[in-house]
């Protein structure tokens, strides 16, 4: 069932005219919404989102999820005339819709292995009229092909309301051996992207797999050495490190001064090579 939330939390978030305090903001009201609700984000995107998931709840109430990532990735991707997409972990669609409708890039393949995501992913396409734009895939990428066990946290509410599902990661062998402990584990096809992928014009990646992104990178190397032309990774270190270097021997480098949050990079291709290292 849909339920309304009250739209006044979404206003007071959304209209706060001050960067000062907006984030105890944001959180104080995420204590207070809840539900399903039909919305839109500041992009115009219609959305179903699920109040009491932390993602969705940052659309409803600030407008959009990473935003600032969102619009200094836009200005990359117009700046080396991308015309496709891969969103690798695309979630319920933020960057999917986003790129899709505000680019026009045609095609964009979205890889989302979480059942949960996945529908609300195809709902959301089809509330913007995206279907035959963009090819969804219940996979996950890696380097090599399979299954894999993926992990999701334990559910952490805050006064019963809040949870946070983009936690969620494919265990290497070893963790999935020993076991994850708490939270609930599932199985999901593995694929190497070059194996059954191509790309045939300049394309933007964008890769959000909670630590799984070398492996992803590793099992693309035809489509890095083609037509990729930027790629955005959310990578900490010490990852970030073999990131670059991986990347930087694509003849990609490193954008550092973008300064992006929740350890968003973005890297461009440098015909003469090079890199800032971690």
């Amino acid at each position: 069932m849909i339920v309304a939330a009250n739209p006044l939390h979404r206003a007071v978030c959304r209209t706060y005219p001050f960067r000062r305090g907006r984030w105890r903001l944001i959180d104080l009201m995420r204590r207070r919404v809840g539900g399903r609700v039909l919305g839109r984000d500041m992009f115009g995107q219609r959305l179903l989102l699920d109040l009491g998931n932390y993602v969705d709840c940052m659309v409803y109430l600030d407008g959009a999820y990473e935003k600032e990532s969102v619009l200094a990735l836009e200005a990359v991707a117009r700046e080396h005339g991308c015309r496709a997409m891969v969103d690798v972990g695309a979630n319920i669609g933020c960057y999917t819709l986003f790129f899709a409708r505000r680019l026009g890039l045609d095609p964009v393949l979205a890889f989302e292995p979480m059942t949960r995501h996945y529908r609300q992913l195809q709902a959301n396409l089809w509330l913007n009229d995206l279907g035959g734009r963009v090819q969804t895939h219940q996979l996950a990428l890696s380097d090599h092909g399979g299954e894999a066990v993926m992990h999701q946290p334990p559910t952490r509410r805050r006064n019963g309301v809040q949870f946070n599902t983009g936690g969620a990661r494919v265990l290497d062998e070893a963790e999935a051996a020993e076991g994850p402990g708490e939270g609930e584990t599932f199985r999901v096809p593995l694929v190497r992207f070059d194996e059954r992928f191509t790309l045939d014009r300049p394309t933007l990646i964008k890769i959000d797999v909670e630590g799984h992104e070398l492996a992803v990178l590793r099992g693309m190397p035809a489509a890095l050495a083609g037509p990729v032309r930027v790629l955005m990774v959310e990578s900490a270190p010490p990852n970030l490190t073999d990131v670059t270097a991986l990347l930087s021997g694509h003849g990609f480098r490193r954008r550092d001064e973008l300064r992006l949050p929740c350890d968003n990079w973005v890297f461009v291709k440098d015909p003469a090579g090079g890199t800032t290292d971690a």
